[in-house]
């Protein structure tokens, strides 16, 4: 790899640092907002931009842990889907 791939490397962790706590304390204030939308009793909120909608719903997942003591260990791997994924993790210096 020439030096120059390795700075530009460099240069886009750091940006992505940079980027990844400035979304994080984005996402916190949201959460504040969105916690104060939630706490209104309002099911509709209308700002001068832009339209807040709060809704509940309810959702249902699978207990793995329950479905394993179920299953033979045959079913569960013919039950099992695989895929592969790429991630980059970020770690402070």
């Amino acid at each position: 790899m020439s030096t120059a791939t390795v700075n530009r490397l460099c240069k886009s962790v750091d940006t992505l640092g940079a980027l990844n706590a400035q979304i994080a304390a984005l996402t916190r204030q949201a959460n504040v907002l969105k916690d104060e939308l939630k706490a209104s009793g309002y099911d509709e909120v209308l700002g001068y931009t832009f339209r807040a909608v709060i809704t509940t719903k309810t959702t249902a997942r699978l207990d793995t842990k329950l479905v394993r003591a179920l299953l033979s260990p045959v079913e569960i791997e013919e039950c099992t889907v695989e895929s592969n994924s790429t991630s980059v993790s970020l770690f402070d210096l």
